[in-house]
């Protein structure tokens, strides 16, 4: 078994937005539980109750998930509904904790109000792929999966490159920890997706709606492709470590790196000869060999580039 566990980006902020979409599907599974329509608390087939049990399931889901054909005829509730249903605790444990593992990354360079809406919108983009691909189908669809398909879509996008997502690996008895590279992992998780949905495209015979893990993923990866400037956040390597700044901190850093050309005239340098063999830009030292005119130097870091008019006895003291 292998599963994701974390990743190793600094972040400034607790991940308020995806704490709730976690504690939201939390409490709608325990209402359902409560109510009996969970596979985990079914009573044995044997038990006269089970037949009704069994169709009450069926009717709920039926109402709150997102069943293809009537989404078709124009009943467009599941199409929200369904990504906060789950029919039993390993379903939901397995999604909150993909969501756990990719969401508070991705909230933190989004904003917590951008990253719900978003992925509320990538679950429906998720359910119209599986519709487009069942479109008389009257199974209903339910979970998160493909809306946090959307939010790992979105991940690789932004930090594939950059993150690396901790790992355990069981074999057998034996737990092995590493490290992988976002993109290695987002590479395999959707090859892994495509391959099964191409030997299983309806999900009928693994009971997985494939197309809705594919669709998220693309939508995922499509919206940080349009939107990726306009992040709240963005992620910058400082030394050894990975870190998010706001966009005005950026700007900011992005200022001080790279200063503003000079703009003076000659003539204005000649009003005000700097009597130094110093850049008063950047400090960098000035040599013969950055003499551009008669006592006109130029600084030799590209970054700076300031011009600097000196004294005839600065020229001699440079030429020595």
């Amino acid at each position: 078994m292998l599963l994701p566990l974390g990743d190793d980006l600094e972040r400034p902020n607790f991940p308020v937005a995806t704490v709730f979409l976690i504690f939201l599907n939390v409490a709608v599974f325990a209402l359902v539980t409560r109510m009996g329509l969970t596979i985990d608390f079914m009573v044995p087939e044997t038990d006269p109750g089970f037949g009704r049990q069994l169709r009450n399931i069926e009717t709920f889901y039926g109402i709150w998930g997102a069943v293809p054909r009537e989404l078709m005829a124009g009943k467009i509730i599941g199409l929200i509904t369904y990504m906060f249903l789950h029919v039993g605790l390993v379903h939901l444990i397995g999604n909150m904790l993909t969501l756990w593992v990719f969401g508070p990354s991705l909230e933190t360079a989004l904003g917590g109000m951008s990253f719900i809406l978003l992925y509320i919108f990538w679950g429906a983009v998720a359910c119209a792929a599986h519709t487009a691909t069942n479109l008389s189908s009257d199974v209903f669809l339910i979970g998160a999966s493909g809306a946090i398909a959307g939010v790992l879509g979105a991940y690789i996008l932004l930090f594939g490159y950059s993150a690396k997502i901790k790992m355990l690996l069981w074999l057998g008895v034996f737990p092995f920890r590493f490290r992988m590279p976002a993109i290695a992992f987002g590479v395999f998780w959707i090859l892994t997706q495509l391959y099964n949905a191409s030997i299983d495209f309806d999900g009928t015979a693994s009971g997985v709606a494939w197309m809705a893990h594919v669709g998220g993923f693309g939508g995922g990866v499509v919206c940080m492709w349009l939107f990726r400037q306009q992040t709240d956040r963005v992620l910058v390597r400082e030394e050894d470590s990975l870190r998010f700044i706001s966009r005005n901190e950026l700007e900011v850093k992005s200022s001080k790196a790279n200063p503003a050309p000079q703009t003076a005239t000659v003539t204005n340098m000649k009003t005000a000869p700097i009597e130094s063999r110093v850049c008063s830009g950047c400090g960098s030292v000035l040599k013969p060999e950055h003499l551009i005119g008669d006592r006109l130097l130029r600084c030799p870091n590209g970054d700076c580039s300031r011009m600097t008019y000196i004294s005839e006895a600065e020229l001699q003291s440079v030429a020595h």
